[in-house]
């Protein structure tokens, strides 16, 4: 079996050298950029894949008030944690569809859960006031 890791910040992730140790490909991707999403699907190729999991995500704590969210932030979270998730799965459609049973998985955070937005704030994060 072949195993694929296509990461965020490779300089940033010490964890990804373990992972590379029993990946046998590491691929760098910015979620928030078409065309390193492209790059992606390009370097992937006709490489089947049975599970994406899309873990990519972006918080603002530092400036994240009301009075400190600015819309340049807001566009950051939703373009990493909503429309990138979506665009690497299209992406990596024809390679999901070469298996019997192909799986996505979207991992999110307890700060992204509708069950625990009761407390106000993170206003980039999820918007409720």
């Amino acid at each position: 079996m072949n195993s694929m890791c296509i990461a965020v910040n490779l300089d940033r992730l010490t964890w990804l050298l373990q992972l590379s140790a029993v990946a046998d490909r590491v691929i760098e991707l910015n979620v928030s950029s078409e065309a390193s999403i492209r790059n992606m699907a390009l370097e992937v190729k006709d490489a089947p894949i049975d599970l994406l999991i899309n873990n990519a995500g972006v918080y603002f704590s530092n400036r994240d008030s009301f009075d400190q969210v600015t819309s340049e932030d807001m566009h950051t979270v939703f373009s990493v944690n909503a429309i990138g998730p979506l665009l690497v799965a299209r992406a990596l459609l024809p390679n999901l569809r070469q298996t019997s049973q192909p799986k996505v998985v979207n991992i999110s955070s307890k700060m992204g859960s509708i069950d625990d937005n009761t407390s106000g704030g993170s206003y980039s994060y999820r918007g409720k006031f």
